[in-house]
């Protein structure tokens, strides 16, 4: 796979056959090696906007760039191998009769035989799948169903993937287990977009944030400066995370967090205990 690339959105407007626009001038860009997360209410136009990125839905107004390059340009097949898109429910994607030949249906059609079984063992690998491997995915866990829809994907190497609401459904363990294997693809030069409603999960896994509202963006920028940006996100009637509230309450006794990880607002707290015990 090529090193970590840019991906660029370029005044994408949208509007699905004899409706109102979904999308307008929509501009954003995503780096390689580097988790975002794309957040917003309901009907706010993040699957629609992903599914233009990935070419599932035909482009009308602005252009999709991949390190320079018009998406526009490139086969659906071939750009399927540097977009690669995670649909919310695992069962619309998966059609093989057993777990190795789900993840194994993208690398067969696009590589010779050594490197398609390659890449089938090191997703399998890299998602935990090895031990259900041959059985059917009807047998699998919903959680297990999750990540093998993203193994399958992860399989054909796409320089970025994007995942719709990818711990939906799933309990807390399963999702730490699915975020863990998704954040170590990241050292590989593997660009993410999480589309999700869970701001706690931003917190702890985006290095960028892009809050979308009736289909504009509101704002952008580290989760830290858009999660507590309450103007932003009031228009887009979300509320600030507790962990965020947190972070603005430090700021205004003049001890700012530069992230909203646990451990950054955790030695504020201790400086600020430090501080009051003088």
């Amino acid at each position: 796979m090529p090193g970590p690339g840019r991906l660029e959105v370029e005044s994408v407007s949208f509007a699905y056959p004899g409706g109102q626009r979904v999308l307008h001038d929509v501009s954003l860009s995503l780096v390689g090696g580097r988790t975002a997360a794309l957040i917003g209410p309901n009907g706010a136009g993040k699957s629609t906007l992903a599914l233009l990125i990935a070419g599932l839905l035909p482009l009308t107004e602005g252009r999709i760039l991949l390190d320079g390059q018009d998406l526009a340009d490139v086969p659906l097949g071939e750009r399927a191998r540097s977009v690669g898109m995670v649909f919310q429910d695992p069962d619309l994607q998966i059609f093989s009769p057993t777990t190795r030949q789900e993840v194994a249906f993208g690398p067969h059609n696009l590589l010779d035989g050594p490197d398609a079984q390659r890449r089938t063992n090191e997703a399998l690998a890299q998602f935990g799948l090895e031990a259900v491997a041959d059985l059917p995915p009807a047998d699998l866990s919903y959680g297990l169903r999750r990540k093998l829809t993203v193994a399958a994907i992860y399989a054909l190497r796409p320089r970025f993937l994007l995942l719709d609401e990818p711990t939906l459904g799933l309990d807390p363990g399963s999702a730490d287990q699915l975020m863990a294997a998704l954040d170590g693809l990241r050292p590989q030069g593997h660009g993410l977009l999480l589309l999700t409603h869970d701001l706690d999960l931003v917190v702890r896994y985006a290095q960028d944030c892009l809050l979308l509202a009736g289909g504009r963006i509101l704002a952008a920028g580290p989760p830290s400066q858009v999660l507590m940006d309450g103007p932003a996100m009031r228009s887009a009637g979300l509320a600030t995370p507790p962990m965020a509230q947190l972070a603005g309450l430090l700021a205004e006794r003049g001890q700012p967090v530069s992230d909203l990880s646990i451990a950054a607002i955790a030695a504020a707290i201790g400086i600020l205990r430090g501080e009051t015990s003088r």
